[in-house]
């Protein structure tokens, strides 16, 4: 009786060692996949960035000004974000869903100027935010080659049913979020725009 149920529990702890190789792999494979998607899409847009603006137009605070949107495939995208600290650079999407989360980062809420950005966790998207820290620097293109720098003040973990507070605040310019790895929590990092940066 002793050995049948050690069989079975030999048995069922095989199973689970396959299962959670098998949900590895898929998250490896999307990770990678989605990666790829992204860097597609990055060198189409700054092509287009670039063709639209051959001459640079910048501007010392882009905060009034409406954000243009430039398509690639059947997506529209808002801009490219750049964090040097992590060797980050994504399109982002000017609007957000689960699907488009799939190719990229995407704009999760825009007004007055502050944006939130919310990305997948894979180590190719947003993976990594959780490792900056206050006085690193983020910085935002938009379509009209205007590059806003920011500056993390800093790095918290919200519940993820509580959008309130992902959205509210007067003491940040820029949000970025992620999922934790349990799926439960996000990881939020907070940044004010530097206004005296200018482009070169």
């Amino acid at each position: 009786m002793k050995s049948k149920i050690g069989i079975s529990m030999m048995i069922a702890g095989c199973f689970s060692i396959m299962a959670a190789v098998c949900i590895a792999g898929l998250n490896i494979f999307s990770d990678v996949s989605s990666g790829k998607k992204s860097a597609d899409v990055l060198s189409v847009l700054e092509n287009q960035i670039e063709k639209q603006n051959e001459n640079f137009i910048y501007t010392e605070n882009i905060a009034e000004e409406s954000l243009k949107t430039l398509s690639v495939g059947d997506n529209t995208f808002t801009g490219i974000i750049s964090i040097p600290e992590i060797g980050v650079e994504l399109p982002v999407m000017s609007s957000w869903s689960y699907e488009n989360l799939d190719v990229s980062p995407c704009l999760y809420y825009e007004d007055s100027g502050k944006k939130v950005i919310a990305a997948h966790n894979y180590s190719s998207h947003f993976g990594r935010i959780k490792e900056l820290v206050s006085g690193d620097y983020i910085f935002f293109t938009d379509t009209r080659n205007n590059i806003t720098m920011y500056e993390v003040i800093t790095t918290e973990i919200l519940d993820s049913r509580d959008t309130e507070k992902m959205i509210s605040g007067d003491e940040w310019d820029m949000t970025l979020f992620t999922c934790t790895l349990s799926g439960t929590q996000r990881v939020t990092v907070r940044a004010r725009e530097i206004s005296d940066f200018k482009n070169n």
